[in-house]
């Protein structure tokens, strides 16, 4: 409208590092394995989601809302 476009877009691509250049030379390479304990230990069992652990987080999640909300109505009735 006011302005008339520059072609640039070609130049500023040029001027940037390609993305394999930029992937390389910023990132570390990325393990293709979880890195060992240094105690020597596996966590293995931990880290699998019984369904025991999603019934207690779900428990866990449901006392924190019910404890939540026992302190909202605490206060509502004190100062209402």
């Amino acid at each position: 409208m006011g302005a008339a476009a520059n072609n640039n877009v070609g130049d500023l691509l040029s001027s940037l590092p390609s993305r394999a250049a930029a992937k390389d030379e910023l990132a570390p390479p990325r393990p293709s394995q979880p890195l060992p304990r240094p105690d020597g230990t596996d966590d293995a069992p931990y880290r699998v989601m019984t369904n025991r652990r999603g019934w207690m987080i779900f428990s866990g999640i449901i006392i924190a809302w019910l404890l939540l909300a026992s302190v909202v109505v605490l206060f509502a009735t004190h100062w209402s």
